[in-house]
């Protein structure tokens, strides 16, 4: 995730579904100050689940950011 020196980052959601699902679970982000990443943690799943991932970034400015896994 990207953010200008100025605004710095507001807040990182981690969002999830499993086996093409149509509801998001969302998993606020943790800032680890010795690795310098934000993480979360997707909780374990049965073997075979497909999980799709987004991780949704603001800074001070309300910018937004997004990575996922698609494709």
């Amino acid at each position: 995730m990207h953010a200008d020196a100025k605004s710095g980052i507001e807040n990182v959601t981690l969002s999830y579904i499993t086996d093409n699902g149509t509801s998001w679970i969302n998993i606020p982000m943790n800032y680890n100050a010795t690795t310098g990443y934000y993480e979360a943690v997707i909780p374990e799943q049965p073997i075979g689940t497909l999980v799709k991932y987004e991780i949704t970034a603001f800074d001070h400015a309300n910018n937004k950011s997004v990575e996922n896994n698609s494709g």
